[in-house]
């Protein structure tokens, strides 16, 4: 209801209070000078514009300028994506066709191709050192040893035991004792070199299983080496067979990237003219504006934001001073000016305070009343006309 009376709150206040307008957000500020500013029809704006942009914006519903902006920005960024993909696929083209090679080089992958897939099959062939012929001979005699052995250890028994029945004669009693030390000695013997023997076999078979882990580690490093060479030959020989196929792709890929490019660039100039005739409406709403001031004046400035938006930013200056560098006189005549843009515009009379001791050194063309209070007198005013 109040708004309804006295129009917006911070504009009231902005011409009642003055200084009030210094005192308030950047964006606050602003909404107040657009406040004042006319209505414009599109009749009005668009025949001052270039006629190639008026022909771009015959397409569009120019009442709601920014609705149409915001949509036309959703589908650059849809273009953009769609025309970045097809991008990515022309360049991976590009570089399988750039892989392919002259003839001479053909005809040496080939060959080295030939090459290295003969290697791989000989590599597979290859048969693994065998065990060495020693191993199985020195087998054979601990083989033999061991039989040896137990024949001998057999007869010392046998010996022994008839020794131990013969109560007799002497002379026998010390020749069977000789004869089974001698077979002593010579199972002994047979043991240590038995165990001379096996330790032998033992060491060899180890440096044989050595050697054959060897083997099989650079048989599957050389193998793994030739086949990556064979799989990267293998591939650009495919990308060969298939480059004429890419080069017909490319030619239809390329044609959507030129296409997509002309809707991109469409768009753009689209949103360049709405961009255009909302700035010349901004533009005429301030020189519109500007023709019922005196002093002050509404300074339109415009910046790019970094996505490119357009930013319109509104001043308000008096007697080409910045408001936040005017002095309390200086405010109140500015006041009086809003006062008087606001009643034409708008079609509402706000009312401006000022202190006592102030209102004298203001000099301005309209009527308007100064009171003043004494603690327990009368409210005393005068009213004063232009």
């Amino acid at each position: 209801m109040i708004d309804e009376w006295i129009g917006q709150t911070d504009l009231f206040l902005s011409v009642f209070s003055p200084g009030y307008l210094g005192r308030i957000a950047g964006i606050k500020s602003r909404d107040v000078l657009l406040s004042l500013m006319p209505k414009l029809g599109v009749i009005d704006v668009v025949p001052t514009l270039a006629s190639e942009i008026q022909e771009v914006l015959s397409d569009y519903d120019l009442n709601d300028p920014l609705q149409e902006l915001h949509q036309l920005k959703r589908e650059l960024q849809e273009w953009e994506v769609h025309l970045k993909e097809w991008e990515i696929r022309r360049d991976n083209f590009q570089l399988k066709i750039a892989l392919q090679s002259t003839l001479e080089q053909v005809e040496a992958e080939d060959e080295q191709l030939k090459s290295i897939q003969h290697q791989i099959q000989k590599l597979e062939l290859d048969e693994p050192p065998l065990q060495p012929d020693c191993i199985a001979a020195w087998e054979e005699e601990l083989a033999e040893l061991g039989r040896e052995y137990r024949e001998e250890v057999a007869a010392w028994q046998r010996l022994n035991a008839a020794a131990q029945g013969d109560g007799g004669n002497q002379r026998e009693f010390f020749e069977r004792q000789k004869l089974l030390e001698a077979k002593k000695e010579r199972c002994q013997l047979l043991l240590d070199h038995g165990y001379v023997l096996r330790d032998q076999i033992a060491k060899e078979h180890k440096a044989f299983e050595e050697d054959l882990a060897d083997y099989h580690a650079r048989i599957h490093q050389e193998l793994q080496l030739l086949r990556q060479e064979e799989q990267l030959l293998e591939a650009r020989k495919s990308i060969r067979y298939n480059s004429e196929r890419w080069s017909k792709e490319l030619v239809r890929i390329q044609k959507e990237i030129d296409d997509s490019t002309i809707e991109r660039d469409r768009l753009l100039r689209d949103i360049s003219c709405i961009q255009a005739f909302m700035l010349q409406y901004a533009q005429l709403q301030v020189e519109a504006a500007n023709r019922r001031l005196n002093l002050a004046e509404i300074c339109l400035t415009v910046r790019s934001g970094s996505d490119g938006e357009v930013i319109l930013h509104h001043r308000l200056l008096f007697n080409n001073r910045e408001y936040y560098l005017l002095s309390n006189p200086e405010k109140f005549r500015c006041a009086f000016e809003l006062s008087n843009l606001a009643k034409i515009m708008l079609g509402i009379s706000i009312p401006i305070f000022m202190d006592d001791g102030d209102w004298e050194a203001v000099e301005v063309d309209m009527q308007y009343f100064v009171t003043s209070h004494v603690s327990q007198a009368n409210l005393d005013y005068h009213v004063y006309a232009a």
